[in-house]
């Protein structure tokens, strides 16, 4: 019974990590160059890599065999990352794409 709180424990704490640690996110804009009235992402690789860095952690919670109180949470959190993960993506693509114009 304490090893399944204990590891409960750990998946609420996990959760909460992740989730602080997307609050002080900005997706800051800078003007690009050469193109006026056109803002580019500024430090993407940032927000690239903390999404695939929570992605790999709520995968490991969503297989956890304790995430049963969590796991309606776990869940909406890994739509989220996988969504903001497709938006990232397809936005750099975006900009790369203009700026090699």
């Amino acid at each position: 019974m304490s090893t399944k709180a204990i590891k409960e424990e750990g998946i609420e704490k996990e959760m909460k990590a992740m989730k602080e640690g997307w609050a002080d996110v900005d997706f800051e804009l800078m003007p690009m160059k050469n193109a006026e009235g056109v803002d580019i992402i500024k430090n993407f690789e940032d927000c690239i890599n903390l999404t695939d860095e929570h992605a790999g952690v709520t995968t490991n919670l969503y297989f956890s065999p304790f995430k049963g109180p969590f796991e309606a949470e776990i869940d909406e959190w890994k739509e989220g990352l996988e969504t903001v993960g497709e938006v990232l993506e397809n936005w750099v693509k975006l900009m790369l794409g203009y700026m090699y114009l």
